[in-house]
């Protein structure tokens, strides 16, 4: 979802996603996918499933995310939202 070493950084650094870095990683995210996909939350979330996926994302020709990057961001958004709401 994001193409970019902050949440590599954040997991060197021992970061957790409920980190403020953490969370400005999870708001930029949000505002991307809100932007991307313009508001189409089902559309997002069809897409996220499919970055989850290892095998997806190749059949989609789509760069592989670490694992690692992949549930630190589930994370982060997780409680990005959580605190929102």
């Amino acid at each position: 979802m994001n193409n970019n070493p902050r949440p590599e950084l954040c997991l060197e650094e021992k970061k957790t996603p409920d980190s403020r870095e953490g969370q400005l990683i999870a708001q930029d995210t949000i505002i991307l996918s809100n932007e991307t996909f313009k508001g189409d939350a089902e559309l997002a979330d069809k897409f996220w499933e499919a970055r989850k996926s290892e095998e997806t994302s190749v059949e989609l020709n789509l760069y592989p995310v670490n694992q690692e990057v992949m549930t630190f961001m589930e994370e982060a958004i997780l409680y990005y939202e959580k605190e929102q709401a």
